[in-house]
C-alpha cells in the first residue's frame, strides 16, 4: 500500500537551543477529508495558535478542514492510505510517529 505521510515535529532543545528546557512547545495536524489538504503547526507558545496555524494553512487548499493530531513537547505524524483511509500518531520522536500514523492508517484503508 503507497501512503502519503505528512509529519510536523517540536525539537525545542535541538533546533531552537536558545529556548528555555521548561517552556512548552505545541503542534497541531489538520486534514480536509473531502479535498485531502492538510496543514501544520509545530513550535507555538499554544495549542490555540498552533491549532489555528494548521486550520489556516489546509484552509489554503480545502474548505472542511479539522485539527485530528495535537501534540506538546513531541512529534505528530499523518498518514493518509490510497483507498482513503487515515490515522495518526504522537510520539516523543518522529520516527516512531510516523510508525504509529503508518500502522493507524493501515488499519482503516481496506
Amino acid at each position: 500500500m503507497k501512503e502519503k505521510v505528512f509529519y510536523s515535529t517540536i525539537f525545542a532543545l535541538i533546533l531552537f537551543p536558545w529556548s528555555s528546557a521548561q517552556a512548552e512547545h505545541f503542534g497541531a495536524l489538520s486534514y480536509d477529508t473531502k479535498k485531502g489538504s492538510w496543514g501544520t503547526a509545530w513550535d507555538y507558545p499554544s495549542q490555540i495558535s498552533a491549532d489555528e496555524r494548521a486550520l489556516t494553512t489546509c484552509r489554503a487548499h480545502g474548505v472542511d478542514c479539522q485539527v485530528y493530531v495535537r501534540f506538546q513537547d513531541g512529534c505528530g505524524a499523518f498518514a493518509v492510505g490510497a483507498r482513503g483511509g487515515w490515522g495518526w500518531g504522537t510520539e516523543t520522536n518522529k520516527d516512531l510517529a510516523k510508525q504509529i500514523a503508518i500502522d493507524s492508517c493501515s488499519k482503516t484503508d481496506q
